[in-house]
């Protein structure tokens, strides 16, 4: 008996007609990026012709049809061939050299912090910025208004790790760091970034 197929659906890419992002549940693949191999479902569309390009995000794939091809008439073929690759994660193979894991991690972070998460903290005249992802761990760096702000530690556990959790559930912590400190010890004091686990 085979797994059943996962739920997907497809977004429109601005500017891209030849283009679609089918967002999959999340944690569905643990890698970003253009993968080396896919399944055989998306590789027998890619050797046909019917798909150019195959790039995996966070919690989308997305898909590019060949120029000759529309996505009213090919929507449902390529849905399928989705539906079935994804019952097969080992068929994902990431680019040699990858970590899927953390790239998945990275990619989702960036995610998170080029969305609501990072409007919000604009909107407060702050913003976040990734600085690093390691072990499961993500460090961000706050700047403006974030910097200091009393509810930063607040917003880190709530806002920030809960939506890079949703996108990936390997995370483990989110840390304040400051990458440009010379130190981390001030007036003799040891400084401590702000972590937070769940």
């Amino acid at each position: 008996m085979s797994a059943p197929r996962p739920p997907v659906h497809a977004e429109a890419v601005p500017g891209r007609p030849s283009c679609a992002r089918w967002v999959v549940p999340p944690g569905s693949l643990r890698l970003v990026g253009v993968p080396e191999r896919v399944p055989a479902p998306l590789a027998r569309l890619l050797d046909e012709g019917l798909l150019v390009h195959v790039e995996v995000e966070p919690a989308a794939v997305l898909l590019e049809l060949a120029p000759a091809h529309t996505w009213a008439a090919s929507g449902d073929v390529v849905r399928g061939a989705l539906q079935d690759a994804l019952t097969d994660p080992e068929g994902w193979v990431p680019a040699d050299g990858d970590d899927p894991a953390r790239e998945h991690l990275a990619a989702a972070a960036r995610e998170v912090l080029a969305g609501e998460v990072g409007a919000y903290a604009r909107s407060h005249g702050g913003s976040l910025e990734l600085v690093a992802v390691h072990d499961g761990v993500v460090d961000v760096e706050l700047r403006g208004t974030c910097d200091g702000c009393p509810a930063a530690g607040r917003t880190l556990e709530d806002r920030v790790l809960t939506a890079i959790r949703s996108l990936d559930p390997s995370v483990t912590a989110v840390r304040s760091v400051r990458p440009d400190a010379p130190s981390d010890r001030a007036g003799g004091r040891r400084l401590l970034p702000l972590v937070f686990r769940r």
